[in-house]
């Protein structure tokens, strides 16, 4: 029983102190979004004090990709939101356009399928493919 209540305050502890999952939103943080039109979303991931925000913005950028899968299109465009995109559709080239401790990041974007508009796109199954390995769930 006592070490039952010490690996129970030991997981605490060490779950303080680790950035937050990739996961729906919770208490401790997570990914939501919103579809507003037929093609236009919006996503929020708000992280912990220990989650950096290139983890925030790959996890929101990681979730605009699996909308657009999951909604029938192949490529999305970032369009607004509080983060922007650099134009090299590159998944992690988010940059950020707010500091503070709790990264929460806004990502508003269109979704597109079958032939590649032009600009700054990004390929949603190369998104999944490239930062897949980067997810911590």
């Amino acid at each position: 029983m006592k070490y039952s209540a010490l690996f129970v305050a030991l997981s605490m502890v060490v779950a303080a102190c680790a950035p937050t999952p990739y996961q729906p939103q919770t208490l401790e943080g997570g990914y939501a979004h919103n579809r507003l039109n037929a093609n236009t979303f919006n996503v929020v991931f708000v992280g912990n004090a220990q989650t950096s925000w290139q983890i925030a913005e790959n996890y929101a950028l990681y979730r605009c990709a699996e909308l657009t899968i999951e909604s029938g299109f192949d490529y999305f465009v970032v369009v607004g939101g509080n983060s922007e995109a650099l134009y090299g559709a590159k998944p992690g080239t988010f940059r950020t356009a707010t500091g503070g401790k709790n990264p929460s990041i806004v990502v508003l974007f269109k979704a597109f399928k079958g032939e590649k508009p032009s600009g700054a796109v990004f390929n949603a199954r190369d998104v999944l493919q490239e930062l897949g390995p980067t997810i911590v769930r």
